[in-house]
């Protein structure tokens, strides 16, 4: 029992020394988004890969404009024309080449839909699912809905809290249900929370 005690104390002094827990909140803020519309995936930044999910500045002139961001000017989308350019399912990974991050813990964001080819905030339902090496982690899929109040032509974004089953996974898929038939809507996602466990061995 004493040998089986010393090697778990064993174990637990190597999974501390050999991975570490980091705490992001991604704003998108520091990307360059010069162009007015842009369908190319945001790629690896802040340590996670985002697939089928690009970025763009909100201004009066770009395709998000319906959307107020929850922080700087910068956010992150994902919508048909996303995955007709990029062939990807919009998803957020630790799992790419040279990758040093194991799983990470995904905690919440803000989100908000525009239909009407992009113009005007939409009524939507997100879903979100958490995969670890692979498989659908049990009980990790959690739903969203955004609800514009009025006819208004731009909303503020609603927080998303993901529940427990979230804690640890490597992968995260998110799909987008619409309010009636918007061919051309879209999903924004900015100030995403989450904690990344580095692998330093």
């Amino acid at each position: 029992m004493a040998r089986f005690q010393q090697l778990l104390i064993g174990v637990s002094a190597f999974l501390a020394l050999t991975t570490s827990a980091i705490e992001i909140l991604s704003t998108f803020d520091d990307i360059d988004t010069d162009q007015l519309v842009n369908f190319a995936s945001i790629g690896v930044y802040n340590g996670l890969d985002f697939l089928g999910i690009s970025a763009v500045d909100v201004g009066p002139e770009t395709s998000v404009a319906g959307i107020i961001p929850q922080s700087g000017s910068n956010v992150a989308y994902y919508g048909a024309l996303n995955a007709i350019t990029t062939s990807e399912t919009p998803s957020i990974t630790a799992r790419y080449e040279i990758s040093t991050i194991g799983q990470f813990a995904f905690q919440s964001f803000y989100y908000g839909c525009l239909g009407a080819l992009a113009a005007v905030p939409v009524a939507c339902t997100i879903t979100v699912q958490g995969f670890l090496d692979g498989l659908a982690v049990d009980d990790a899929v959690n739903e969203f809905e955004f609800e514009p109040s009025g006819v208004a032509l731009s909303a503020a974004m609603q927080e998303a809290t993901l529940s427990a089953a979230f804690a640890n996974v490597d992968t995260v898929t998110l799909s987008t249900v619409y309010d009636g038939p918007q061919p051309a809507s879209i999903t924004v996602l900015d100030s995403m929370s989450y904690a990344i466990v580095v692998n330093t061995a």
